[in-house]
């Protein structure tokens, strides 16, 4: 039997059970001073997604041209 049907493998969590994941590649599309202006806002932003679940990891990308999520 392969890994697709051996279900041993799979791991579950409040968002993993068939959905899968997803590794979000963000890119600025604003001048680095108005990203830095609305920092705050968006770590409670990231907060929230932690809180649920949905996120696993994040951080910025380098160099400094967006960030990266991981997510369920």
């Amino acid at each position: 039997m392969g890994l697709q049907g051996d279900t041993s493998f799979r791991q579950s969590g409040p968002h993993l059970d068939d959905e899968g994941m997803f590794a979000i590649i963000l890119d600025y599309t604003a001048p680095i001073d108005q990203i830095d202006n609305l920092l705050d806002e968006h770590v409670a932003w990231l907060d929230t997604h932690y809180r649920d679940g949905v996120f696993l990891a994040s951080g910025r990308r380098e160099p400094r041209t967006g960030g990266v999520i991981l997510a369920t």
